[in-house]
């Protein structure tokens, strides 16, 4: 597997992993206008999963990180997170927000070295749900 970042030809396949993944996937519009990197995870030539991650002084923001289904439980979510943390150096934690009633990627999170440390009520559309607020402070090193 290979982790690069985005180019935008890549943008049609992320389009469809996003709706394996979310109930309100981003357009092609978002994914072309953001300010964050993306970096993608192929499997020779195939991009089988995205992360989407902004840098805000000395923590990572993980905005998005998606995977398609048939690589799900393969090991891909990590080896992505390992590889996008390593590009980054030296930072002092690494944040996200995931809808909490997602279990899969909560559990998913916790082996990460994440905690949870808030919530932000009503923070998702369609349907509507909770965040949980999740930091890693191990450096963003992965246990």
């Amino acid at each position: 597997m290979n982790v690069r970042k985005v180019i935008d030809s890549d943008i049609e396949r992320l389009l469809e992993i996003e709706k394996e993944n979310f109930p309100d996937p981003w357009t092609k519009e978002m994914f072309l206008n953001t300010s964050a990197d993306i970096y993608i995870l192929l499997n020779a030539e195939e991009i089988v999963g995205y992360i989407e991650v902004m840098l805000v002084i000395d923590e990572l923001h993980i905005n998005n990180i998606a995977i398609s289904d048939q690589y799900k439980g393969s090991g891909a979510s990590k080896y992505l997170y390992d590889e996008v943390i390593k590009k980054y150096g030296k930072i002092i934690g690494v944040t996200l927000e995931v809808r909490s009633g997602n279990y899969r990627a909560i559990k998913f999170y916790e082996k990460l070295g994440f905690e949870k440390y808030g919530l932000r009520k009503n923070y998702y559309t369609n349907p509507k749900e909770d965040a949980l607020i999740m930091w890693n402070y191990a450096k963003g090193e992965s246990k």
